[in-house]
């Protein structure tokens, strides 16, 4: 289901909640990660938000918060920028690699370009190889950076239409309610035109002929695409995506499968290939078996990797009573 900022409990009121939960006054949470009480009041009361994802994630580490309710405080410290967001997917608080990508993205797609061809930017490849984990963690990441941010789904023109009319739900343009879905799909064009500084992602759009049927020949935001598509013309920039390399993909595995944290640093990875040697070689091995594909990994990661952790296991403690 589509989130808009209506749907989510706003920062101030989630971080009320997780704060008495814990039964932690204002001033004791302050001194807890270290700033005045008054910064606690103002979030909590919704005058600013914190400054930093980091100091989010330092807010959910104090406060124990499990992934999930780590996400959400992290979404609602987002959304709550953005009056006009829809993004149909949480966070991947498991996203590895890819920087390279993501600031690329973010050099043709920044709302400080001219608008041209740069604007749109596509990724393109295989089934598997993370092109929409990649598009949202940059909805994600950038998401301050715009006025507007938006997610199509694009396999079909129903979609498509459909995502249009939600989003002039969202932007509570006058007519939305209209009966006659193009109307309401002409409305939304309209805007893409008069506006800037929005992000519109179409995720899955195999059919090319699609985007110019529904965008605008004139607008004034950054266009995203996700297809398996190689043939891409003058719609936009192609970013051709391989599968992970080796080391991401192991970085991905054993945060997927809980043995590392989302924020863990090399120094840990390095203990835990010292203190759980067998695990940190089945992971290994696995991540060389799926070939690097991230969509493979999470699904197989806890299964398939503990039961080659559990073969080595074995295998070791037999040859050690021989």
């Amino acid at each position: 289901m589509t989130m808009t900022t209506s749907d989510i409990p706003s920062f101030g009121t989630l971080l009320n909640f997780f704060r008495k939960r814990r039964y932690l006054t204002q001033q004791q949470l302050a001194e807890g990660i270290g700033v005045h009480r008054n910064a606690i009041s103002r979030w909590e009361l919704g005058d600013f938000l914190p400054a930093s994802k980091a100091m989010v994630l330092e807010l959910a580490r104090y406060l124990y918060l499990n992934d999930q309710e780590s996400r959400q405080l992290l979404e609602a410290s987002l959304t709550a920028l953005s009056p006009h967001w829809s993004v149909p997917l949480p966070r991947n608080p498991f996203f590895t690699g890819r920087e390279e990508i993501l600031e690329a993205l973010h050099a043709q797609l920044g709302v400080d370009q001219v608008v041209a061809l740069t604007q749109s930017s596509a990724l393109h490849g295989l089934g598997g190889v993370g092109k929409t984990q990649i598009a949202l963690e940059y909805a994600y990441r950038y998401a301050l950076e715009y006025r507007a941010v938006f997610w199509i789904g694009a396999e079909t023109d129903e979609q498509i239409v459909s995502s249009l009319v939600h989003i002039a739900e969202v932007l509570q343009l006058p007519g939305r309610d209209d009966k006659d879905q193009q109307r309401v799909v002409a409305l939304v064009q309209r805007w893409l035109t008069t506006q800037k500084q929005w992000l519109l992602i179409w995720n899955n759009l195999e059919d090319l002929n699609l985007l110019p049927r529904f965008l605008p020949p004139t607008r004034q935001g950054a266009i995203l695409l996700t297809t398996r598509s190689q043939v891409l013309g003058t719609l936009a920039r192609g970013t051709d995506l391989a599968s992970m390399e080796h080391e991401e993909g192991k970085w991905l595995l054993l945060r997927r499968a809980r043995m590392l944290g989302p924020e863990a640093t090399s120094e840990q990875m390095q203990q835990l290939a010292a203190r759980l040697p067998h695990e940190y070689t089945a992971a290994e091995e696995l991540v060389t078996l799926l070939g690097g594909l991230p969509l493979a990994l999470p699904r197989d990661a806890q299964r398939d990797h503990n039961q080659q952790a559990k073969r080595k296991s074995r295998q070791t403690k037999g040859g050690k009573s021989l």
